[in-house]
């Protein structure tokens, strides 16, 4: 994919800033940004090929699995710059989401949460979230039933619709057995905007819970205000 090299807009300088490549606030000092130059309008098939294949093959130096990942990461960010995405780009991200899901699997939390948040930037695109879903859905399904609660695991299912008609037992669950750390990561990774339907009785139980809570626990009420807010909103 090549994006024909023109001058730069302040939208390209608000999404550069955000990708972490530039930071000044001058914007005499955007000179260098004047054309956006091939490393910012193609991902970088040499690099990429290259650490999938090592991927592929578990030959990754342990001590270079953040880098690898995190380099992967940035050159996935690309795409918040493109508007239009080749088919040669859809396969290869296709197969990015493919290696880094089987790369991931058996491996300690660390690892599946850089594997997961390097695919995020996949978001930003229908085209490239559906190849997102349709290769990390399933996968992202099983580690929840095995108790993985990471953050961003949650936001994805939440995006997929996974938890769609789920929510108010989620933390209707979650509230009975004080787990405090499940219902703060619900609270703050679930889009409550994608359900609606679930607003009524979700602030049922928050009302009924609120009157359930004992003095001493102030952590709870907290997250049931919280909670509260949320929903209400929508």
């Amino acid at each position: 994919m090549f994006v024909t090299p023109r001058r730069i807009t302040e939208v390209d300088r608000e999404k550069i800033r955000k990708m972490g490549h530039y930071s000044g606030e001058n914007g005499d000092d955007w000179e260098e940004f004047e054309e956006l130059d091939e490393r910012y309008s193609k991902l970088n098939y040499e690099t990429l090929s290259y650490y999938l294949n090592k991927l592929k093959n578990d030959e990754i130096a342990s001590s270079l699995i953040m880098e690898v990942i995190s380099t992967i990461d940035g050159e996935l960010e690309k795409l918040k710059l493109i508007d239009n995405i080749s088919s040669e780009d859809k396969e290869l991200i296709q197969e990015i989401a493919q290696t880094l899901r089987d790369f991931i699997v058996n491996k300690d939390d660390e690892i599946i949460k850089w594997g997961i948040d390097a695919l995020l930037p996949l978001r930003h695109h229908s085209e490239t979230f559906l190849i997102l879903k349709t290769e990390l859905l399933q996968f992202l399904i099983n580690l929840y039933e095995e108790g993985k609660e990471l953050d961003d695991l949650i936001l994805l299912l939440d995006e997929f619709g996974f938890f769609n008609g789920k929510l108010e037992k989620i933390f209707n669950d979650a509230f009975k057995v004080k787990d405090v750390n499940k219902i703060s990561r619900f609270i703050t990774r679930v889009n409550f905007a994608n359900h609606k339907r679930e607003k009524i009785p979700i602030m049922e139980m928050v009302n009924k819970l609120g009157n359930q809570l004992k003095s001493n626990d102030q952590e709870l009420k907290k997250l049931l205000l919280s909670l509260n807010k949320k929903i209400s909103q929508f």
